[in-house]
């Protein structure tokens, strides 16, 4: 669904969708690293991804009105050196790799969000 675009449920989301942050978490969940198996089971996936979200995003309600918003700004990030190449998060065209800051505005704190596929933690296991 994530990956295979053969697949009948890969279009089941608009590229808009997939851009949003709620299912970057979910992409990035359900996707794993270089040990995760696969699982049929779907809805331990979409708990943690509310609660991911819900921990790292803040809403508020406008002084004006009962209407609420977003107060944190998500950045994607993507560092790159002179010769304009990936060093953070490293080989970023890996849709596994990906580097999030967020921004509160209100309480002026940066989190970062961070899902790096392999390589670094393969090194020195012996």
């Amino acid at each position: 669904m994530l990956l295979d675009e053969e697949s009948e449920e890969y279009n089941l989301y608009s590229e808009d969708e997939k851009c949003e942050f709620v299912f970057r978490i979910f992409q990035m969940l359900v996707l794993g690293g270089i040990l995760c198996q696969f699982e049929d089971v779907l809805q331990p996936y979409l708990d943690i991804t509310k609660t991911i979200y819900k921990d790292l995003i803040r809403v508020q309600k406008r002084n004006t009105s009962d209407d609420l918003f977003v107060s944190t700004l998500v950045l994607e990030v993507v560092a790159k050196d002179d010769k304009d190449q990936d060093y953070f998060p490293s080989d970023s065209d890996n849709r596994q790799n990906i580097a999030f800051l967020l921004i509160d505005a209100n309480s002026r704190e940066i989190t970062t969000f961070i899902h790096q596929y392999g390589g670094y933690c393969s090194a020195n296991l012996n």
